[in-house]
C-alpha cells in the first residue's frame, strides 16, 4: 500500500509527459486492479483517480470501451449520458509489469506486481481518470433509489444504442 506520495511519469510519446503525484489507496484487489486517488499539474483543477489494472492480451481495454460510448453518445445526441461515464482524461498500456515499471517509475506497480502473482501473458493498463462522486456521499434513501434507477438507464442506453464491442 501506499503510506506517502508517490510520482507516476505519464506520457503517450516523449514530448508529452507530465507526473501524477498518486496518494492514498481507494481499493486495491489482488489479481485484479488497485484505485489510488491522485492530484496532477496537468489537471490541476481536477479530483483524480488511477486506475492499474491487468487485462488479457487482445481484450478490448476500458479506454477503448469508454472512447466507443462517448463516441456514439455524440452521435446520437445523448449529452445525459456523459454525466455517467467516467471522464478519461489519459491511458497508457504496458506489455507487461517490468515495461511499466521502467516506463512510468512508479513503485506502486512493482508492489502491486509482486502481490498479485500475475501471469506472465498479462498486459498492465493504467488510466487516469477525474474522480467519481461515491455511494458513501449519498444521504437519503431517495438519492440510492435514483442513483441506481440512473446507472440502469445509462446501462440499457448503452446496451440499445452504443454496441460496445
Amino acid at each position: 500500500m501506499i503510506y506517502h506520495p508517490t510520482r507516476l511519469c505519464a506520457s503517450k510519446t516523449r514530448t508529452d509527459t507530465f507526473y501524477v503525484t498518486l496518494n492514498h489507496v481507494l481499493d486495491w484487489k489482488t489479481g485484479l486492479g488497485c484505485i489510488v486517488n491522485a492530484k496532477s499539474d496537468k489537471w490541476p483543477d481536477k479530483e483524480l483517480v488511477v486506475k492499474i489494472a491487468w487485462s488479457a492480451p487482445g481484450q478490448q481495454t476500458e479506454a477503448t470501451c469508454v472512447s466507443h460510448i462517448r463516441e456514439r453518445v455524440s452521435e446520437k445526441d445523448a449529452g445525459w449520458v456523459l454525466n455517467h461515464i467516467p471522464n478519461l482524461l489519459h491511458s497508457q498500456d504496458f506489455a507487461d509489469a517490468s515495461e511499466a515499471i521502467m516506463e512510468t517509475g512508479a513503485p506502486i506497480i512493482r508492489q502491486y506486481a509482486l502481490e498479485s502473482d500475475y501471469p506472465d501473458d498479462l498486459a498492465l493498463c493504467v488510466s487516469v481518470h477525474e474522480k467519481l462522486h461515491t455511494l458513501s456521499e449519498l444521504k437519503e434513501v431517495l438519492e440510492y433509489g435514483q442513483v441506481i434507477f440512473y446507472a440502469l438507464q445509462v446501462h440499457r442506453w448503452i446496451f440499445d444504442h452504443a454496441s460496445v464491442p
